[in-house]
């Protein structure tokens, strides 16, 4: 699988809206990745490459700097699920027994705004390092979709900058995230300038 991941000339087989790769060098941190996607050449920095495990690209595309990383884990097991993560013994955490066989939800937007972890965990900041995030699982229940929603992210993002160059914020009234589970904001008023 790492060579598939890794096969750049190969990319455009399992990555879709990619014509093309080529690379100015071997895998490692630094070499420069050139993608054709629609017509356009797009460039990616490999960030990161941890051999046999993950690689991590950083892409800026219409002002927006993107790092994502495509990480090689186990096969899910049969265990968890949308139903949660069972624990398989019993177990005590913050003083709260947790008996064998129990399901546990996690609040996955509550551990990403751990004051303990993240430097001001409620402020937006593009630039911050991405510590610890588990937006999308980790281990063996890292969400394989990941990787598609942030290139859908980053060419969306790409497109919209594109063809509205002077896009920004109008009014602030909902954008404010919202929800437990899945945060996002109830309304995004954009304006923009035109000419």
């Amino acid at each position: 699988m790492w060579a598939t991941l890794t096969d750049w000339s190969g990319l455009d087989r399992w990555m879709a809206g990619i014509d093309e790769v080529r690379a100015d060098g071997p895998t490692t941190a630094g070499t420069l990745l050139t993608f054709r996607s629609r017509g356009k050449d797009r460039t990616s920095t490999l960030l990161e490459v941890v051999d046999g495990t993950s690689v991590t690209l950083r892409s800026t595309q219409g002002g927006v700097t993107a790092d994502y990383r495509y990480v090689l884990s186990p096969s899910p097991s049969s265990d968890g699920g949308a139903d949660g993560t069972r624990a398989t013994l019993d177990a005590e955490w913050q003083g709260v027994h947790i008996p064998a066989g129990s399901i546990l939800l996690f609040g996955i937007a509550a551990a990403n705004r751990d004051p303990a972890v993240h430097v001001r965990p409620d402020e937006f900041d593009v630039d911050r390092e991405p510590v610890g995030l588990i937006s999308f699982g980790s281990g063996p229940h890292f969400c394989p979709g990941s990787h598609l929603a942030r290139r859908e992210l980053l060419t969306g993002l790409d497109v919209l900058l594109e063809r509205l160059p002077g896009l920004h914020l109008g009014d602030p009234t909902g954008i404010e995230p919202v929800s437990t589970t899945l945060r996002a904001p109830e309304a995004v008023h954009a304006a923009w300038d035109v000419g």
